[in-house]
């Protein structure tokens, strides 16, 4: 029994001794041109006096070739620094070379210890850029797609489209952003040999093209159906031809919903003739046919002067409704979307114009005046058929005592916190 845990001692003394491998540490996930990649050592292989000192590469030998030099941050701790970029896609295996020695003058294992895989090519981000705009359509919306090393726009051609559920493409026409169009992207997703540090920025305008940001759009108006997508097929080369996706890739669109009218009402504002507003659910074309009013727009009673105007999803239809409160408002096709869909059907709404309260509005201070000095003070009346304003001027104490009431305030703005802290008006 004793010589059984004598052996099982001496085992784990030699484990615990024995020399540990060595290793790489890594500032990334995979690795990258800003990747800081240090070799860590088991023990001590240099003198003190040696630290921070750059040196050539005799220890690591790297495949494919990777040239660089070592810088010793600690006495069995050297950061590699790469003289160019890595190859992106590539995979990387580091050896030790032979005949390294720790200071105690045990052997460092030579031979190879880690493997490290670039960032393959790929895309980064895609989005339609003007998504949140009142002019966005789905159907033809452009796509910004960044990649992580410049793409030629013609090769991409074969390889990015747009599909829906149902199986219908629709080929992408395919071009570079320029700085302006990329904005935020241009500058902070660059290819990847721009990634290496100390690479000199280059020199651009806001029309200089982006070598790695494609710009897609339709190259027809994607028709009504579900599941849209645009998507990218593995494969695809970067420029240089040295990577390629490694897999297929797909950026949701959703559905293409049929052009259809969702709203007439009227509309009534002071100091403003009535309008009847037609709502859309898809962007429309910035001008009406000449013969929109007659083949479109059917309104009974018919109101003289008829016009009408496009604002956004919307066409807003002015004229003498005043001679009557109800109207029956008819809108019909042929009238296109802006990405050319066709009016599915005629919409129809009997629709009423309010009438709005008499009301008089007088500002309670008016700082303009206070600011400008006009002499004037505005009113405001809303269907008021006479009014009669008596006006007394304060003076002395009956003037301090009407501003009064205004010796106590709270803040500005929606929550009445902007002025910090409140406090009464010294009078």
């Amino acid at each position: 029994m004793k010589k059984l845990l004598s052996a099982i001692s001496a085992s784990l003394a030699m484990m615990m001794v024995a020399p540990a491998a060595p290793r790489l540490v890594v500032s990334t996930p995979s690795l990258a041109p800003e990747s800081e990649i240090d070799l860590v050592l088991d023990s001590p292989v240099i003198a003190t006096s040696e630290l921070g000192k750059t040196v050539d590469n005799t220890w690591l030998e790297i495949q494919p070739a990777l040239p660089g030099k070592l810088l010793w941050k600690a006495q069995n701790i050297a950061q590699f620094l790469p003289a160019q970029s890595p190859a992106i896609g590539a995979t990387y295996t580091f050896s030790i070379s032979k005949n390294h020695q720790h200071l105690d003058r045990s052997a460092v294992p030579a031979g190879k210890f880690a493997t490290l895989a670039c960032e393959p090519f790929r895309i980064l981000a895609a989005n339609p850029p003007n998504r949140w705009a009142t002019d966005y359509s789905a159907s033809t919306g452009e796509w910004l797609i960044v990649f992580n090393d410049s793409v030629d726009p013609a090769t991409a051609a074969n390889f990015i489209s747009f599909g829906s559920k149902s199986g219908q493409r629709v080929a992408a026409r395919l071009e570079r952003a320029t700085v302006t169009r990329a904005g935020y992207y241009a500058n902070n997703y660059k290819p990847w040999a721009a990634r290496f540090p100390n690479t000199p920025a280059a020199t651009t305008t806001a029309e200089s093209p982006v070598p790695n940001i494609l710009v897609a759009t339709p190259i027809s108006p994607l028709p009504v159906g579900e599941g849209w997508v645009v998507s990218l097929l593995k494969g695809l080369p970067n420029t240089s031809a040295t990577a390629r996706t490694t897999e297929d890739s797909s950026y949701e669109i959703g559905k293409i919903e049929p052009f259809q009218v969702t709203e007439i009402s009227s509309h009534v504002t002071a100091d403003e003739p009535r309008q009847v507003w037609i709502d859309f659910n898809q962007p429309l074309a910035e001008s009406l046919p000449v013969d929109f009013l007659a083949k479109c727009v059917e309104i009974n009673p018919r109101p003289e002067n008829l016009s009408a105007k496009i604002e956004g999803r919307e066409i807003q239809l002015s004229g003498n409704f005043a001679d009557a409160d109800k109207y029956t408002v008819t809108f019909k096709p042929p009238f296109p979307s802006k990405a050319k869909l066709d009016l599915v059907a005629e919409f129809t709404k009997e629709i009423a114009f309010e009438h709005l309260d008499p009301e008089l509005i007088l500002p309670s201070d008016n700082q303009a005046q206070l600011a400008n000095g006009s002499r004037t003070y505005r009113v405001q009346t809303i269907n008021l058929t006479s009014l009669h304003v008596r006006i007394k001027k304060l003076t002395g104490t009956d003037l301090i005592r009407a501003y009064q009431g205004y010796r106590n305030y709270t803040g500005i703005d929606h929550d009445g916190k902007s002025i910090e802290p409140t406090a009464p008006l010294p009078y």
